[in-house]
């Protein structure tokens, strides 16, 4: 059940990032001096921000959120990347190594440790940290407001283990701290991780959006201090101050998605093929681009089960450049399986060749040696059989966005 929250988990530390990010600079505008000297000369300085949750027997040394942010003053845009709390790391202590998950590492061996394996890990060097506890959410809720959030079904889950009761019928609900929490935590979905992530990002966007129309005066003296309170940092006024006046646009901000597998046991470990592109990525950015991003739909061909079929996707095509839903059920029509021959296709909707050309370059980028046949339905050519499943997808309630520019079915390598 744990790793039920991987992607939960998540975008709360991203979450957190921008919170941290936003929050941060607003107690010192007062001590704005243009005399002042910058803390840092380099174009890219990185910092090191860890969510802690003092519920539970774990205690508030229990890291459930390891994100490290990228400031780049040369392109004025900020970037982060989370670990995975489950990951499985193997760490050396007296002459023995031990596996052992990295959100137990500050617990175990101290925050320095932490930050040198996660510098090893993405190849950068820390110049700050801080410790943000999950009060955070609450006391930020408490402050701004309730959060305007639209529920499409109703959500229920029941954990008395945990003391965790969620019930919200569908509809526009104002929430408080602690509800928004229980709807970011809420996982028994039936359209799985897809429906997760949808909400997830909605609860994060509509905080931030509801944050940014609260700040002024006011707000920056009664909340800022409680606010503060729920970080421990060794960040200091200089460094605040050439934040503030060096992004004063935080709409530039990028997410890199930390690339994992699902190991037997549950836990997770790095996906080494994709972690140099990931933390290429994450150091050096990459340009955005005046151009029509098209729309595709992935269903599974493959013999995984939905839930590691939609990790599988999540993680290789977040932050691609392709706007993609995912239909993570397996396809279990044998006529369908046959009309695409034991081969991944590319069922292009949009007839622009251009699209298509965009649609294999990502393909072809992410997943190196895999070919895929394309197919334009049409009278005659695979017209048919494009209508059967579209029937086959709405009657096994998978509904994506339509119309579509492609649907990706995505076949095993093996």
């Amino acid at each position: 059940m744990k790793n039920a929250l991987v992607i939960s988990i998540s975008l709360i530390g991203i979450s957190i990032g921008i919170l941290f990010v936003i929050m941060a600079p607003f107690p010192f505008v007062e001590y704005l001096d243009t005399s002042f000297t910058p803390s840092f000369k380099e174009d890219q300085v990185y910092f090191l921000v860890l969510g802690v949750d003092d519920a539970g027997e774990a205690g508030s040394d229990r890291t459930d959120v390891i994100a490290a942010i990228c400031l780049d003053f040369r392109l004025s845009q900020i970037r982060i990347i989370t670990v995975p709390r489950d990951l499985i790391f193997n760490i050396s202590d007296n002459g023995s190594t031990e596996a052992v998950k990295i959100n137990s590492i500050k617990k175990k061996f101290g925050l320095e440790k932490l930050k040198e394996i996660v510098e090893e890990i993405l190849d950068i060097k820390f110049s700050r940290h801080a410790v943000v506890d999950y009060n955070i959410f609450k006391t930020l809720t408490d402050s701004i407001g309730k959060v305007s959030i639209y529920v499409e079904n109703k959500m229920f889950y029941e954990d008395k283990q945990q003391d965790l009761y969620i019930d919200f019928e569908p509809g526009i609900h104002e929430l408080n701290g602690e509800e928004l929490l229980k709807y970011i935590r809420f996982r028994d979905d039936a359209k799985g991780d897809l429906g997760r992530i949808q909400r997830q990002k909605q609860a994060i966007q509509s905080l931030m959006n509801k944050i940014r129309s609260s700040i002024d005066l006011d707000f920056i003296q009664k909340s800022i201090p409680g606010i503060m309170k729920s970080m421990d940092t060794d960040i200091v006024t200089n460094d605040l101050i050439q934040i503030i006046s060096e992004f004063s646009d935080l709409g530039n901000i990028m997410f890199v998605t930390y690339p994992y597998d699902i190991l037997p046991s549950g836990n997770l470990s790095t996906n080494n093929k994709l972690l140099t592109s990931r933390v290429e990525e994450f150091k050096n950015g990459r340009e955005e681009t005046q151009i029509s991003i098209p729309d595709v739909v992935f269903i599974n061909g493959t013999k995984e089960n939905a839930y590691v079929f939609s990790i599988q996707v999540y993680n290789t095509f977040n932050g691609s450049k392709l706007n993609w839903t995912t239909l993570a059920k397996p396809i279990d029509d044998k006529d369908l399986r046959k009309w695409f021959d034991d081969n991944s296709t590319v069922i292009m909707i949009n007839k622009d060749k251009s699209a298509e050309e965009y649609v294999l370059s990502v393909l072809e980028s992410k997943l190196k040696g895999k070919e895929f046949n394309v197919v334009y339905p049409q009278p005659g050519k695979g017209l048919e059989e494009y209508y059967k499943l579209v029937d086959y997808l709405t009657d096994n309630n998978q509904f994506y966005p339509f119309p579509s520019d492609a649907i990706i079915y995505v076949k095993s390598t093996n």
